[in-house]
């Protein structure tokens, strides 16, 4: 949906004003752009979105999509709040909204960058969110706004837009969540405790990390399907990060010896209840 030149300029406009990884400082030009951005960000939404267009060469939606390409608006204008931590049933809403949005283009972190510039002219944005942004420091400041825009994958990797970009988060946690209860048909999975449940943030983010980790067993839905009805069964307050993590490693290892298309659900629930079982009685 987004023309090559738009997302190499995102790209391109993020390496320029963050500090890269193993580096405690950059340049003098880099400070300057650092600043800049700073100032925007305080001078509230509207202005801070005047700088991103300035600066990614956006004069009109042309310059960042496809001929005859739209981006869908958000429902309605978004508190501060809620732009920043969307409320669950307010995901579901904005979800359906933007349901014309395909992951190829949700995966992207530039997408989103050129999403956000669109509902700000739109005023679906409320001035106060850009303010919000502003760190302790500069550089904490540009990766608020890079974050918050899309996500910045040159520093957080794979599953950034899945973590630090809440409009995205929000778009991607409602489609897993129907996948996963699509393929828990046989446990009865509703759809709305698969969201529930994925919108609790440890298990969003240890989920969404081992989804990249482990792509070829953990996007399989049926294997969440299992995760998610022992959490809906009463377990999601009993078992920590860590634990966590070992009950998908050793679903991991179980999809070794048989394929989770073919799989009973009683036998994965059976490892998960095993290791839940070592979660509750072991030290949190």
């Amino acid at each position: 949906m987004i023309t090559k030149n738009f997302e190499d300029k995102v790209g391109s406009w993020q390496q320029q004003v963050v500090v890269k990884r193993g580096k405690e400082e950059g340049g003098e030009e880099l400070e300057l752009r650092q600043s800049e951005l700073m100032t925007a960000a305080r001078g509230g939404t509207t202005i801070l979105f005047e700088y991103l267009r300035r600066e990614l060469g956006v004069k009109n939606r042309s310059d960042m999509l496809e001929e005859e390409r739209e981006i869908p608006l958000l429902v309605r204008l978004l508190t501060v709040d809620e732009a920043r931590y969307v409320p669950v049933e307010l995901e579901r809403e904005i979800a359906a909204g933007l349901a014309t949005i395909s992951a190829a283009d949700a995966a992207r972190p530039a997408f989103w960058t050129a999403a956000h510039i669109v509902w700000a002219e739109e005023n679906l944005l409320e001035e106060g969110w850009a303010k919000k942004l502003v760190g302790k420091d500069m550089d904490v400041t540009a990766r608020n706004v890079c974050r918050n825009l899309g996500g910045l994958p040159h520093v957080r990797g794979k599953t950034s837009v899945l973590v630090d970009c809440p409009l995205a988060r929000a778009w991607w946690r409602v489609r897993i969540a129907n996948l996963i209860a699509e393929a828990g048909l046989d446990l009865e999975l509703d759809v709305d405790d698969t969201h529930r449940i994925l919108h609790r943030s440890p298990v969003w983010e240890v989920l969404t990390g081992e989804l990249v980790r482990r792509l070829a067993v953990m996007n399989e839905p049926r294997a969440l399907a299992a995760l998610v009805t022992f959490f809906n069964k009463g377990n999601i307050d009993k078992i920590n990060k860590d634990h966590f993590k070992q009950m998908i490693h050793r679903m991991a290892s179980y999809s070794t010896v048989i394929n989770f298309s073919v799989a009973p659900f009683a036998d994965m629930m059976e490892l998960c209840s095993a290791v839940g079982q070592e979660g509750f009685t072991g030290s949190s």
